[in-house]
């Protein structure tokens, strides 16, 4: 069996738009990178120390923007008006997006569990 290399992130039923957004699972050095640039702590574990600032929105606003460099694929649709979204800017510019858009961006920082395809 393989190892996954990607995590898929579906809309869920009640938002306007629907579709999936595919991630690539960032290695370990990657993400260590990912912690430095948006300077955590990281304990002996590898577990996130986020330090209390009032950094936590910028913090969040890089994430995303980091987030950029491993999207795979976006296919999605706003429901209503069936505008195709095709890339990580066509989600930065819908607020139905930002659920997705957070999960995927804290899951790159906290670790993405790997399973098995």
């Amino acid at each position: 069996m393989a190892i996954q290399s990607t995590k898929v992130y579906d809309f869920s039923a009640e938002s306007p738009i629907s579709g999936r957004v595919e991630v690539k699972i960032p290695t370990y050095p990657e993400r260590l990178r990912l912690l430095s640039k948006l300077k955590f702590k990281v304990d002996k574990d590898t577990n996130t120390i986020v330090n209390e600032s009032s950094e936590g929105l910028e913090r969040m606003a890089i994430s995303i923007e980091m987030l950029e460099s491993f999207i795979v694929k976006v296919d999605c649709e706003i429901k209503e008006s069936k505008e195709k979204l095709e890339t990580f800017h066509d989600l930065c510019m819908f607020a139905e997006c930002q659920d997705v858009l957070v999960k995927a961006s804290t899951d790159l920082i906290q670790g993405i569990t790997l399973g098995k395809k």
